[in-house]
Order: structure tokens, then C-alpha cells, then sequence
């Protein structure tokens, strides 16, 4: 321990910093695992399955697995695909909490440099503490140990809003900060098209620099070069697939500009909590500090971004008072400039959420700000220093009395065994079955672990409907279940069988007179595989004849098909 102080001794305040920092991450690791393994319903949908279909060239071969999320960047989750194959899943829980648990080292550097506070112990003590309780956010604890990776592309925007605050430098110094913050940023973007809130708004904490008009524009100009390099490192490879593939860099979304045929004309843009009028978006944030499933799936709460309006509200009404009176007071606690930065950067964030998504998990890097927000916020208003740090800590205690943390889907962790833990069924001649996966849960997890031969379609989802004759996928799979040769399987949720025959019925198909396997997996317990029938010789290959002689065995095969 002695040998580790002389060496922080002898390094920079802010290096120094960055390494404490770094070292509390794995305690994130840690509570990653007291937390549970994720179970959450994109991971069932894609964030495994896309990563294996990349690496394997599945892309084409299956058709839409993951629903419209099938045709996602999947190099983001290579890593963690990587991870979970390779590792058991509390080191894979761990690894990923404690990479999260790094977003403490941007944003202790942030708060060092916001912060105006006397050099020294107290100061890096203060950046830590309150970079601390930033990752106590419900939002960012309810993604902790997760495959979401909403708070591990954190880390690039929060790096990128670091370097933008870096002072001191040269002449070239707001050039180059400003390049490479672009860089960060735009591959953010490149490997989630989400996170392009976050790039404008570091466009605009780039504006926001003290320095001349005519820097500020070159050091804009600079962060759009970056930007255009970041997106194309992070994104530019896919993008080029779709393009090839489907003639829309971004398909399945904004298909009503690129207009391919393999998908509907439609933005294909989820709006559902999106506020529909200037009242609702106004009232917003008070909204979902009581119920947080205005803006998303679960429920939730956390004050601390509702608190942080609330305070600007209350800054800006108490500011034109104040003006009035001439009763004005300098920043005690934070300094102006990269205050300024990181205030700017937050309100563009938030306009853009607000305008386009309007759910909370993509708002976690600016939650991840919100302390430094609130603070810098209420270091505008014309109090005493004394009261300011009373109303901050007040604001800070009732946070934590009353934070709720998110639940995105979490299942026991197994004493062994692998990630997904996908028991398949004995299946005779995979080499030559095709399968029809039905109804709108997620479940593409599992075909990692079927043979690699096995070719599965979608036939119904989110983004699939067999008569719905303008997207091109639909036309497609009906041509590749008419023609082929071999075993026709259905798999999907036994609760869902109802929608199972109903679509199969489209293809003209029915399920067979004989069982149907449970494929038991570590995350759910209602999936069964059932062999298909055709229902009329005319819907048959000329080749199908003898192909029916096959049988599905498994110990657990209690649903049994309707002849």
C-alpha cells in the first residue's frame, strides 16, 4: 500500500485522481453480482444473437430472428458475445460491471475541472464523492452488469466532454480537443445511432469554449471531422452491409426515405413516449419523478434530472428577479467557463431526448451528469455560499431517500454452466430442417446452441407479418418454406401457440400430430419445438415426399400439437 501512495505522490492531482478512480470500479463488478445476471428482453432479442450471427455470417441465411433489431451494429456486442462464450457468467457479470464502474474516471476528471475548489486532497476527495454518488443513479444500477451498453458508450461521451474541459494547451490546443472529442462522439454514434443526442450536444459544449469567434468555428469545424471519422470506424463497415444489402444505410429505419423493398415505408421509429403536446413535455420530467413508466418499459425513481429542472426553472425565474434588483452573485462553487460547457451540453441533450425519444434508459449518460448539473445550477442562484451547499445537500439526501433502482429482467446466478444455458433437443437431419419462429417474445438467444445448419425464419414479429405484402422479408420466406425439401419446425413460447397456428395456417402449415420438445434455457422454461406439417399437396416440394420420417425426443415433452 505504501509503495502505491509514493507512486500517486508522484503523479499529476488529476492523474492521480484517474487511477483512485479506476481503482473503485471493481467494487461495480461486485455489485454487478450482488445485483443478479441479466435476463432483459434485448438480450433475448439480439445482444447474443447478433454478435454470433456476425461471426458466423448468419446475416441472409437466418431471416430476421431479432425482429427489426436483426439488422442492428452488432460489433458493439462482439466483446460481450466473446465474453459470455468464453467465460462463466458471474465473471462475465463481473467483467461487465466493473468496465461500467469506469465511467468514475471521466467523470471525476469532469468534476475536477468544474469544481472551484483549493487544490489538493479536498478537491480530488470532492470530484470522487460526487462522481461516486453519480453512478447511484437508478437508471445507470439498473443497466449495471448488463448487455445494454448504455453506460459503457458513457465512456465515450463522457472522455469526450473530459478532453473538451482540459485547460491549458497551446494555440492548436482547442483544435485538437476538439478533433478528437468528435472522434469519441461519432463512434458512439456509429455503434448505437442513440447516442447522437450526446453528439450534438458536445458539438455545442465545443461552441461554448472561451476562446475567439473565429477558433470556435475551426474548433466546430474540427469536432465534425472527428465526428465524421468516429461514425465511420463505429458504424461506417455496417452501414456499408445494409447499403449493399438493402439500399438503406440504416435499415429498417427511415425506410420511407431510402424506400427499400424489404421493409415498410416507414420511419419505423418507436414514439410511444414521446410527450404529444408543449404541456406534456413541459411537465415531463415532474411526471416521472412520480411514475417512472412515462418514460419506459419499468418502473422506476430517481430525482436527481427532475431535480436539476426544476433548478433551472427555479434559477432562471429567481435570475430575473434578481436582475431586477441588481442583486447578483458570482459562481462560489463551480467555474464559469467549463460550468457553462457542461450546462449547454445538457440542455441540448435533453432537447433532442425529448423531441425524438422521450425514454429514460437513453438519457443515462446526462444522468450520470446530473449531480455536477445540480451543483452547477444551483451555484447560479443568489445565495450565500453557505446556502448553496445546504440546498445541494438537501437536494442530494432526498435523492437517496428516495431512489428506486430499475428492473430490466435479472435471474439467479447458476452455480455453473454457460450464459444462456440452451438445452436443444435430439433433432435427425438438422442439416436438412428449417424453423419457423412465431409470435413476439424474444427468444433468438437459443440458436447459437441449435447445429449450425439449421436455418430458422420469423414469420411473425414486430417487424414480420405473412400477408403484409410490403415488406419484401414476407415474400421472401415464403418463397424459401415453399420450396424447401427437408423438416419444417416451429419453435415459440407455449403461452403464444394460439398466434403459432394461426401464422402457420397462412403458409398453408399446420403442427403435426406428434410432440413438441421444450428447449428449457437458463432465462425461461416455456419454449417447445414442434414439428410442422404441410397441410395440402399443392403447398408441398416436389422432393417433400419420405420427408416426414423423423421424431423429436426429449424427456420433457409435455405439449403435445393438435392433429
Amino acid at each position: 500500500m505504501d509503495v502505491i501512495i509514493s507512486k500517486l505522490r508522484g503523479l499529476t492531482p488529476e492523474a492521480a485522481l484517474a487511477w483512485m478512480a479506476a481503482a473503485l470500479a471493481p467494487l461495480f463488478g461486485v455489485l454487478a453480482l450482488v445485483l443478479g445476471q441479466d435476463a432483459n428482453w434485448d438480450l433475448r432479442n439480439y445482444h447474443f444473437y447478433n454478435p454470433y450471427a456476425f461471426l458466423n455470417g448468419r446475416l441472409g441465411f437466418d431471416i430476421a430472428p431479432a425482429q427489426p433489431a436483426t439488422f442492428y451494429n452488432p460489433l458493439m456486442h462482439v466483446p460481450f458475445y466473446l465474453l459470455a462464450e468464453a467465460l462463466p457468467p458471474r465473471a462475465v457479470g463481473f467483467v461487465l460491471g466493473t468496465v461500467q464502474g469506469l465511467n468514475l474516471v471521466p467523470l471525476s476528471l469532469i468534476a475536477h475541472r468544474v469544481l472551484a475548489l483549493h487544490p489538493g486532497r479536498a478537491s480530488q476527495g470532492a470530484a470522487l464523492s460526487l462522481s461516486v454518488f453519480a453512478l447511484s443513479g437508478a437508471g445507470f444500477l439498473s443497466e449495471l452488469g448488463t448487455s445494454f451498453f448504455d453506460n459503457i458508450l458513457s465512456l465515450l461521451i463522457l472522455g469526450a466532454l473530459a478532453m473538451l474541459l482540459n485547460p491549458g494547451g497551446g494555440p492548436l490546443a482547442p483544435l485538437w480537443r476538439s478533433f478528437f472529442a468528435g472522434v469519441a462522439g461519432g463512434l458512439a454514434v456509429g455503434f448505437k445511432p442513440t447516442m447522437a443526442i450526446y453528439a450534438l450536444g458536445l458539438g455545442a459544449a465545443t461552441l461554448a469554449q472561451s476562446v475567439r469567434w473565429l477558433v470556435r468555428f475551426v474548433a466546430f469545424s474540427a469536432y465534425g471531422l472527428g465526428g465524421l471519422l468516429g461514425l465511420a470506424l463505429g458504424g461506417g463497415y455496417w452501414m456499408g452491409v445494409l447499403m449493399r444489402l438493402y439500399g438503406n444505410p440504416i435499415f429498417p429505419h427511415l425506410n420511407h426515405v431510402f424506400r427499400s423493398p424489404m421493409a415498410p415505408l416507414t420511419a419505423q421509429r418507436d414514439t410511444t413516449f414521446v410527450p404529444e403536446t408543449w404541456g406534456r413535455a413541459f411537465t415531463l420530467p415532474f411526471r416521472w419523478a412520480v411514475d417512472g413508466k412515462v418514460v419506459g418499459e419499468i418502473a422506476f425513481r430517481d430525482w436527481r434530472l427532475s431535480m436539476v429542472y426544476a433548478a433551472v426553472i427555479a434559477a432562471a425565474l429567481i435570475f430575473i428577479f434578481s436582475w431586477w434588483r441588481r442583486d447578483l452573485r458570482a459562481p462560489a462553487l463551480t467555474r464559469r467557463e467549463p460550468a457553462r460547457m457542461i450546462l449547454l451540453m445538457a440542455a441540448v441533450v435533453y432537447a433532442a431526448w425529448i423531441s425524438v425519444f422521450g425514454i429514460y434508459r437513453y438519457l443515462i449518460g446526462l444522468e450520470l451528469l446530473a449531480p455536477l448539473l445540480l451543483v452547477a445550477v444551483v451555484d447560479r442562484m443568489p445565495f450565500t455560499r453557505y446556502w448553496r451547499l445546504v440546498t445541494i445537500v438537501i437536494a442530494f439526501a432526498a435523492i437517496v431517500v428516495t431512489l428506486r433502482p430499475g428492473d430490466w429482467g435479472r435471474v439467479a446466478w447458476a452455480a455453473e454452466g454457460d450464459y444462456v444455458a440452451v438445452r436443444v433437443p435430439a433433432i435427425e437431419r438438422p442439416e436438412s430442417s428449417l424453423v419457423l419462429m412465431s409470435g413476439f417474445q424474444p427468444f433468438s438467444y437459443v440458436i447459437p446452441r441449435f447445429p449450425p445448419a439449421m436455418r430458422f425464419l420469423r414469420v411473425q414479429s414486430y417487424f414480420s407479418w405473412p400477408t403484409e405484402q410490403a415488406n419484401g422479408h414476407n415474400q421472401l420466406m415464403r418463397g424459401i418454406i415453399a420450396n424447401h425439401q427437408g423438416p419444417l419446425l416451429a419453435l415459440f413460447n407455449d403461452y403464444e401457440q394460439g398466434l403459432a397456428v394461426e401464422v402457420l395456417g397462412l403458409f398453408d402449415l399446420g403442427l403435426a400430430p406428434a410432440p413438441c420438445s421444450r428447449v428449457p434455457t437458463r432465462f425461461e422454461q416455456s419454449l417447445v419445438l414442434c414439428p410442422v406439417r404441410r397441410l395440402s399437396l399443392a403447398s408441398a416440394p416436389i422432393a417433400l415426399a419420405g420427408a416426414w420420417g423423423y421424431q423429436l425426443r426429449a424427456s420433457d415433452s409435455a405439449l403435445t400439437a393438435p392433429p
